[in-house]
């Protein structure tokens, strides 16, 4: 039978180990505040983190952005300045290089070019005036430049030649054989068909090259 001395040492190991459980409670939840404290604060670090370089990246594509469409601005003023209005840049720099030569392998002998060619009646009243000008003692080619070819500036190009030889005493073209070409950095395929088929040689314009390539028409050469 137990004495109550036995009974207060039990007493007393279960006390300490009360309290023995209560202190590995108490530094259990110390750790576990301790781990979240510093999930929380690896969390947060790597949130900051994150924004920082997703800030870098956004900050750099608005000024990549922002270069490409300066640039492609200054490309747009460039080209509206060289052949926005002034067809003079095509024919000076791209067609006027190359044309006689190119055209002169197609059976023909031009020796003289000149741009902007004005025709005026014997009274001085202006009569029209021919982007390209190509002759020779016995014929002439008149070539109309547009940096978009219409079917409507094919039809105005005929009218044109018609004028020439109505008034080719003016013009200094009686006895000379009157040919035509039309030229464009853009060609519509129905002006391309038109003026083919009225016998125009077609030259197409390459601004980028600086190149020119011409088409013969397959039915005869149209003279006016």
């Amino acid at each position: 039978m137990a004495t109550l001395d036995d009974v207060a040492k039990t007493l007393d190991r279960i006390t300490r180990s009360m309290e023995e459980s209560d202190k590995r409670r108490v530094e259990t939840e110390r750790i576990l505040a301790e781990s979240r404290t510093e999930t929380e604060r690896a969390l947060a670090q790597n949130r900051t983190e994150t924004e920082r370089i997703l800030a870098e990246r956004r900050t750099e594509t608005e000024r990549i952005l922002a270069e490409s469409r300066a640039e492609t601005e200054r490309v747009m003023r460039q080209w509206a300045s060289r052949v926005g209005n002034d067809i003079g840049y095509i024919v000076e720099v791209v067609l006027v290089p190359g044309i006689r030569e190119k055209m002169n392998e197609f059976g023909h002998n031009f020796n003289r070019l000149s741009t902007r060619h004005e025709f005026y009646r014997k009274n001085g009243t202006r009569l029209t005036e021919v982007d390209v000008l190509l002759e020779n003692g016995d014929e002439s080619m008149a070539v109309e430049v547009k940096t978009r070819l219409t079917e409507d500036a094919v039809r105005d190009h005929v009218e044109q030649l018609n004028t020439l030889r109505e008034n080719e005493t003016d013009a200094n073209l009686t006895g000379k054989t009157l040919y035509s070409a039309v030229a464009g950095l853009h060609i519509d395929e129905k002006a391309r068909k038109l003026a083919l088929s009225l016998g125009m040689y077609v030259v197409e314009l390459y601004e980028d090259k600086s190149f020119i390539s011409v088409i013969k028409p397959d039915v005869t050469v149209g003279t006016w």
